[in-house]
């Protein structure tokens, strides 16, 4: 499972883009819930960075990640993932 979430924090990091006309740094925590293939079942922010575009880009990058489907030995099903994404200009 600790696998699978690393290779989707990586996914998410890969379709992250740094939103215009801001400065801003900080660190988004998102919830998501990602079906055994590799869809995206939910996302929400769980920690704000206390910037709404911040928070809105990681969202975004969620949504827009190609998901990495769960290992072969795992059910079917949807399973929770917190995760953490910094932003930086």
């Amino acid at each position: 499972m600790a696998a699978w979430g690393g290779r989707i924090l990586t996914s998410l990091e890969r379709a992250k883009r740094y939103p215009h006309g801001t400065r801003a740094s900080g660190k988004v925590r998102l919830s998501l819930r990602v079906a055994h293939t590799g869809a995206l079942a939910g996302v929400s922010v769980v920690g704000s960075s206390g910037v709404q575009r911040l928070d809105a880009a990681a969202v975004a990058a969620a949504r827009r990640a190609r998901l990495p489907r769960a290992p072969q030995d795992m059910p079917p099903g949807a399973y929770s993932f917190t995760l953490s994404m910094r932003f930086a200009p």
